[in-house]
């Protein structure tokens, strides 16, 4: 017989309930510790209309609660992103 579990979302503010994913496997999740992160960041005002902003990201889940959560993937990992930000334009009323 096939396990099937019946995940349901609830619309905020309204009391209604809609089924979702019938084919996804349940976990009972339990309160406590879920993880460290610690995140290192670089902003530079490059011009006067171009930025750059970047950041690397390093989190540990090691003895995290919902390891065996069908969510969880790994103890640690490790995230990195870069974005330049080029300004249009700017209201007159802005200092310089």
């Amino acid at each position: 017989m096939e396990k099937k579990a019946d995940v349901r979302l609830r619309s905020r503010g309204t009391g209604s309930v809609h089924s979702t994913y019938p084919a996804r496997s349940s976990y009972d999740a339990s309160a406590g510790y879920l993880g460290s992160e610690l995140r290192i960041g670089l902003e530079r005002q490059l011009t006067e209309r171009l930025r750059f902003d970047g950041s690397a990201k390093l989190w540990i889940n090691n003895g995290a609660e919902n390891s065996q959560s069908p969510l969880y993937q790994d103890d640690q990992g490790l995230g990195v992103q870069a974005a330049f930000i080029w300004t249009l334009g700017t209201s007159e009323r802005r200092g310089k």
